[in-house]
């Protein structure tokens, strides 16, 4: 465990790297990713509120332990940890990590850069859950009516500590899966949010997210995981998740060929091959970040509610060329 004195110290190093990216290491700012996870703020608020300190790392640290999901003691236990192991984090391969994925289904992560963990809730349970939310935000799921009530906007839903969330993210599945992927066992949990996709109607058109990459181009090539669970049953027109398989393999060639002062994301992702991903409530997908992937038009009778879930190492993985994993 570090003093206070100590985590502020590396709380303005964090600030330093998160102002000035070029001269950064990617491993600061994933210490700044765990101090939001930590803290129960998630990344988006967590970052609005280092702005709103005027990047000063004891007003921040003073914000901090305002909040009620912080502890002080608890963020400087954890972060003596992680300082001590992320040198030496032990690696370790697909065969030696027991969980949830099969050699077929490692395969398949392997050659397409996505797979489904089936169950990391049950379904039951996840049906629950979002029927919960939909209550949250004065609505239900099996009523139109109430859905087109509700005022236009992007399908994120921006709450981060809502109980009904931390259901997934205590899934002992979910990490057993994301250790198989990461090959380490030692992971950070995110605090992430919800979505909700309703079918499309004059109310409510299809705002996105289309297909993009959430990839920080001022770092060195390294590898990354996403993920999101579905809340209820989604067929493929039921605005699923959408990916391009196979992407990552041809990632490099693909960034290496943009033409000098290409914004990657403004490309038109739906010119490569992609597919919209069907599962059932309580299942996970996980997918290699340097896919394209998106939400997609609901074309379906019902809403689409998905919660977003990550887990990570905190010692980066940089990727040699040709190498995704």
């Amino acid at each position: 465990m570090i003093d206070e004195q100590k985590a502020v110290a590396f709380l303005q190093r964090q600030i330093e790297v998160y102002f000035n990216k070029s001269n950064g290491d990617l491993r600061d700012c994933l210490y700044s990713r765990a101090l939001s996870d930590a803290v129960g703020l998630g990344m988006q608020v967590y970052m609005n509120m280092l702005h709103s300190c005027n990047a000063n790392a004891e007003k921040l640290w003073r914000e901090l332990k305002q909040q009620k999901s912080f502890s002080a003691n608890r963020y400087c236990s954890l972060l003596g940890s992680w300082l001590a192991s992320s040198e030496n984090l032990q690696k370790n391969s697909h065969q030696s990590l027991p969980g949830p994925l099969s050699s077929s289904d490692l395969e398949h992560w392997q050659e397409y850069g996505y797979v489904i963990v089936k169950n990391i809730i049950a379904r039951e349970t996840a049906l629950d859950i979002a029927n919960s939310l939909a209550q949250r935000k004065g609505f239900a799921l099996d009523d139109s009516e109430s859905w087109h009530n509700l005022p236009k906007g992007p399908i994120w839903q921006r709450q981060f500590d809502l109980p009904e969330l931390e259901i997934a993210r205590q899934s002992k599945i979910a990490l057993n899966a994301f250790q198989q992927v990461w090959q380490c066992q030692d992971l950070v949990i995110t605090r992430d949010q919800y979505s909700i996709n309703f079918p499309e109607s004059h109310k409510h058109c299809f705002q996105g997210p289309k297909l993009h990459l959430d990839v920080d181009f001022n770092f060195p090539m390294h590898f990354k995981t996403q993920g999101i669970v579905y809340l209820n049953d989604v067929a493929a027109d039921q605005g699923a998740f959408t990916v391009c398989p196979g992407f990552h393999l041809n990632y490099q060639n693909w960034i290496n060929s943009l033409p000098s002062g290409t914004d990657p994301n403004e490309v038109d992702f739906y010119q490569f091959p992609h597919k919209s991903i069907a599962a059932e409530a309580g299942d996970l997908i996980i997918w290699h970040h340097w896919l394209p992937h998106g939400a997609s038009p609901n074309h379906h009778q019902s809403p689409r509610v998905a919660q977003y879930l990550d887990m990570y190492s905190l010692t980066p993985r940089y990727v040699a060329p040709g190498n995704a994993f």
